[in-house]
């Protein structure tokens, strides 16, 4: 971001400066073309006079007083010859040289103002993350009892176009329990940026989902069959692709205690890793809670790119007692535990529930099961967070040529949504590629980099 507006900046000045040099160059002209028109006239002025045969170079006569101030003039032209003659040489060097100066400041503005171009594509590109994708989405649902091969149910948002579109797979809430259909605005607005998204959910106890051997069944099922059928029974164009070799693992709630599980087991092909309003534990009671993937004051066992985006709204305590994301069990918890690059993203004036389609925010909000503003706009935050998980996805997956997009994970304000940010490397270097490694101790494996 700071580059491009140098660039911009370089730009504007040498278009003024070429500006102020093509100026001159016509202030030359104009003065070299009046010296030029000025000396002619006089000359002709001068030799058309028939006194005394009056010569340029004479000497003074008496009868100079009969022609009056034009003798005078042609009088003076062998002195002021030379002069006139200087000036003109002068003033065309000075032509000369200007229009080279004007020719290298052109030729320099035409080499940034390409650049700066380029640099617009990438500055398009990274506002597009922030307003729905150009690709249409079709949203198709595989349900556990109706299909062999799978052991839950899964819903796939995915745009049916041409190229190799990454895979997301989301866990819904209370550890995967909550219908993929209540995120279909959100889901949707990522998938039509060119992902497949594969949202992961089964009705029953949130234990069994913790099992990372349950989540690699739906893996299993996404890189053998989830291709082939959308083409053969779904009607995708010839030319779709599910690039499940740049997958990413997410979860909103208690699904993002199934998506830290998986890691703790195995990487896969997951490239980063994205937690929405995470909870740690298997029961929404703090009490009841028998099972927890962090352990506070300890690290992870995986090293990963992790984007955490939680609401300023997760740890207040609801009419009924509780609090949908309770901060001994949320927030900086996850944050405090990862290894790998982390960014943590404070949307503080949302709730837990407002990422969740209208009439499942308006059901929340009637029943405040999760405290939420009714007064602050839903459909930017929905947009908000598509940005957010899309400039996540592209910068790890570019991390050379899309670095400026980590930029928005570190910005408030974007698409009127205030946030507070922050950030740790955990010893990476940032714009430099990485990749999901299983540690077995407890501190960052880039620190153990030479």
């Amino acid at each position: 971001m700071a580059e491009q507006t140098v660039s911009y900046i370089i730009f504007k000045v040498l278009r003024s400066l070429s500006a102020s040099w093509l100026c001159s160059i016509a202030v030359q002209t104009t003065k070299q073309t009046f010296w030029h028109v000025k000396t002619a006239d006089r000359w002709q002025r001068c030799t058309s006079l028939d006194l005394l045969h009056v010569k340029v170079a004479g000497a003074r006569a008496q009868q100079i007083s009969a022609v009056g101030p034009w003798i005078t003039e042609c009088d003076a032209s062998v002195e002021s010859d030379k002069l006139f003659k200087y000036k003109y040489r002068k003033i065309n060097t000075e032509i000369m040289e200007t229009k080279r100066y004007a020719l290298v400041l052109l030729l320099a503005s035409v080499v940034f103002s390409e650049n700066f171009i380029k640099e617009n594509d990438v500055m398009d590109r990274l506002i597009d993350p922030f307003v729905p994708g150009d690709l249409p989405v079709n949203h198709t649902a595989y349900r556990q009892a109706l299909n062999l091969f799978l052991d839950t149910n899964i819903d796939v948002y995915a745009p049916n176009a041409t190229g190799n579109f990454p895979v997301l797979y989301f866990a819904t809430g209370f550890g995967a329990i909550v219908p993929a259909e209540a995120h279909t605005l959100l889901l949707s607005s990522i998938a039509s940026h060119g992902v497949v998204v594969v949202a992961v959910w089964k009705l029953g106890s949130p234990e069994d989902s913790f099992n990372p051997a349950w989540f690699e069944a739906t893996v299993d099922f996404v890189e053998n069959r989830l291709e082939n059928s959308l083409h053969n029974q779904e009607g995708y164009v010839s030319d779709f692709h599910v690039d499940y070799l740049h997958s990413f693992i997410s979860g909103h709630s208690g699904g993002s205690h199934v998506a830290v599980s998986q890691l703790q087991t195995n990487c896969l092909h997951y490239q980063g890793l994205i937690l929405l309003d995470a909870v740690d534990g298997n029961n929404p009671i703090p009490e009841n809670i028998t099972m927890y993937v962090i352990t506070p004051g300890q690290k992870v066992n995986f090293t990963i790119p992790t984007l955490q985006i939680v609401t300023g709204l997760d740890p207040v305590i609801g009419p009924y007692g509780l609090a949908c994301a309770p901060e001994e069990l949320s927030g900086r918890r996850f944050f405090d535990a990862m290894t790998g690059p982390t960014w943590y993203v404070n949307a503080t004036a949302y709730g837990h529930a407002d990422l969740m389609d209208p009439v499942y925010v308006e059901l929340n909000e009637i029943t405040q099961f999760c405290p939420s503003d009714p007064n602050v706009p839903k459909e930017e935050y929905i947009q908000f967070l598509a940005g957010e998980i899309i400039s996540f996805m592209n910068g790890v997956l570019e991390p050379v040529g899309n670095c400026a997009l980590f930029d928005y994970l570190e910005t408030s304000g974007l698409v009127g949504i205030n946030t507070e940010n922050d950030y740790v490397s955990n010893g990476w270097d940032r714009c430099t590629p990485l990749q999901c490694v299983l540690t077995p101790s407890s501190y960052s494996f880039f620190s153990s980099w030479p």
